[in-house]
């Protein structure tokens, strides 16, 4: 074999599949037919637990493949939060809680995003369903304006604005830190004593499920889980 270009893609695949997430844009800079395997490879890459180093929070730790690696982060991600992960990119909320941004720290990419309305507060959860890169990618966030108002703020694949829809729910409900769930074009969300409230997001009807008041008040134990059978 006389260029590393020669080498079968399918051999390519999992060699990539058993690949450390720090090495995979390696990776795709050692020639053009790599970089396209890098880029087409069926393989996701395994999970990944990642902490921050609170002393110098642009370094952060990982364990994947059942050792640790550290990475560093680019210095114009200082300061900045985490507020949820999925498919290998981190959605990040900048120190001023007003801009996210989509970092990807395997491939140090960044995609900014459109700022969140300047008269809205934080949320007090935010997701996003599929990868910033698909045009299926959708982030949602939530937020309690009142006792009874919810806003939901959701931002669609290439749009430059966020769309924000206030729903009146006839009972208090705080919403609580967990991510909503995405099933059948509806978004459901906990509050804070584990009652569901719902958004359909094809026609803008919302609701209530029945309350579970039976958590005995441990609203940081309360998880919403998707089920895909």
């Amino acid at each position: 074999m006389e260029d590393w270009n020669d080498i079968p893609e399918e051999l390519l695949f999992l060699v990539l599949a058993n690949v450390l997430g720090k090495d995979r844009y390696s990776f795709s800079l050692v020639c053009e037919s790599w970089n396209r395997v890098a880029k087409a490879s069926p393989y996701h890459p395994s999970p990944c637990l990642m902490t921050f180093n609170r002393k110098s929070n642009h370094v952060s730790k990982y364990f994947q493949h059942n050792c640790f690696f550290r990475m560093n982060f680019p210095t114009l991600l200082k300061d900045a939060t985490v507020r949820f992960s999925n498919d290998g990119w981190l959605l990040m909320m900048s120190p001023d809680d007003r801009t996210l941004f989509f970092f990807d720290p395997f491939n140090n990419q960044t995609i900014e995003l459109p700022p969140i309305p300047s008269h809205r507060t934080m949320y007090n959860t935010i997701c996003f369903f599929h990868p910033p890169t698909s045009p299926d990618c959708l982030i949602v966030g939530i937020l309690s304006n009142t006792h009874h108002e919810v806003e939901v703020g959701v931002l669609k694949y290439g749009e430059d604005r966020w769309d924000v829809v206030l729903l009146d729910i006839d009972h208090q409900f705080n919403v609580s830190f967990c991510p909503p769930i995405l099933h059948d074009g509806k978004i459901y969300f906990l509050d804070v004593i584990g009652n569901v409230a719902w958004f359909d997001m094809t026609d803008g009807r919302s609701g209530c499920l029945s309350s579970v008041n039976n958590f005995g008040g441990n609203w940081w134990k309360i998880y919403a889980i998707g089920c895909f059978m």
